[in-house]
């Protein structure tokens, strides 16, 4: 045990008496970051898209529920207005260390991001219906709201090329991956 700390001290030493000759060419770089971002810069495509997926359903579930209690109620027309509002924010830091130094293209770039997702959906449904054997008509009207927010934390690698790297401004390929905590889903 005596020996390989002999020899662990001794290869420290050497190296650190050899580190004025080399030369460290990495260079580090701390940023931080806040964004906010939301659908409605969409316009009434998202609200649209949104709208033509959930109406045979949503009219179909309407139907099922008002046909278990009225069984002799048929659908005449129905519409729907959906409305969809979503939001949110994003910070984060992290550092990125360039191998090569001020010069070098490629990096590798570590950070924390908190996240808030909120989506705010409702929809008014107007349902003309009439019944088969006294020709009688009814209204549904009816209009639903919910919510949904996701506060997620997440932890980011990204491996960055620069383009022209020694440009005042110059784009950049990046490609990486992230995980987040599970809780975010569960709350």
């Amino acid at each position: 045990m005596r020996a390989r700390r002999l020899v662990f001290v001794l290869a420290l030493s050497v190296l650190l008496a050899a580190a004025p000759s080399l030369q460290a060419q990495g260079h580090f770089e701390f940023g931080g970051h806040y964004g906010r971002w939301s659908l409605s810069l969409l316009g009434n495509t998202a609200e649209k898209l949104l709208n033509d997926a959930t109406k045979d359903e949503i009219q179909d579930r309407i139907l099922t529920d008002i046909q278990d209690s009225y069984p002799g109620l048929t659908l005449t027309s129905y519409d729907q207005t959906l409305n969809f509002n979503s939001s949110g924010d994003d910070f984060g830091f992290g550092f990125r260390f360039y191998p090569g130094g001020h010069r070098g293209s490629f990096s590798l770039g570590v950070s924390v991001e908190k996240s808030t997702f909120k989506v705010l959906p409702s929809v008014t449904s107007l349902m003309l219906l009439q019944d088969s054997g006294t020709l009688e008509t009814a209204i549904f009207n009816g209009t639903a709201a919910a919510s949904a927010i996701i506060k997620a934390i997440s932890f980011l690698l990204t491996f960055r090329w620069d383009i022209f790297p020694s440009a005042v401004v110059h784009p950049y390929i990046t490609f990486g991956g992230g995980i987040s905590t599970a809780k975010a889903l569960d709350d």
